[in-house]
């Protein structure tokens, strides 16, 4: 359902590291606006995309650069104020596009993750540049799990270069640092 554009709210971004040459708003609706030039009334800009969040890249006082998720923007100024566990912020229509206010909401980690893990499309998702499927990983975790055929510790060297990793890549797999979400019976 399309907001009624009379509904939306704009907010100046107030964050005390911003250089004082940058100035935006924000909308409830996850618009940006940019006062960089001299327009009166400001301009909305998209920002730019990562990993499919939007995003807005802000100098700072220290003349360097920072990228914000203007999801979490919006929640900083639009939602109340979460709980010291709660750092991450959910869509909860699974959509990284809708900023909309009212459909996000601050979760802790065990609450970001079970909201992923309940996105109809989790598992359809590919994770891009990644050398390994899932399916290759559930092959390495076994080979890791199983050993040899003579019972003997795999060597790790072999099973990396078999599945194109790195050592380190392997090592992390095997502490359940990486890939986690993918388990073996």
């Amino acid at each position: 359902m399309e907001k009624s554009r009379a509904e939306e709210k704009w907010v100046k971004l107030d964050y005390s590291e911003i250089h004082p040459d940058e100035k935006f708003e924000i909308s409830n609706y996850g618009q940006i606006k940019s006062f960089r030039t001299s327009r009166k009334g400001g301009k909305i800009i998209k920002g730019s995309f990562l990993t499919g969040y939007n995003i807005l890249v802000i100098k700072l006082k220290s003349e360097k650069k920072r990228t914000y998720f203007v999801h979490k923007i919006v929640a900083d100024y639009f939602l109340d104020t979460p709980s010291k566990d709660e750092t991450y912020v959910i869509h909860q229509d699974y959509n990284r596009s809708n900023n909309y206010f009212e459909n996000l909401a601050w979760r802790d980690n065990d609450g970001m993750y079970a909201h992923r893990k309940a996105d109809p499309d989790y598992h359809q998702k590919k994770i891009k540049n990644s050398k390994l499927t899932e399916e290759d990983v559930r092959n390495l975790k076994i080979k890791l799990r199983d050993g040899t055929k003579d019972g003997k510790k795999p060597i790790y060297v072999h099973i990396a270069r078999e599945f194109g990793i790195t050592l380190t890549q392997l090592k992390r797999i095997e502490k359940g640092e990486n890939w986690t979400h993918i388990t073996i019976d």
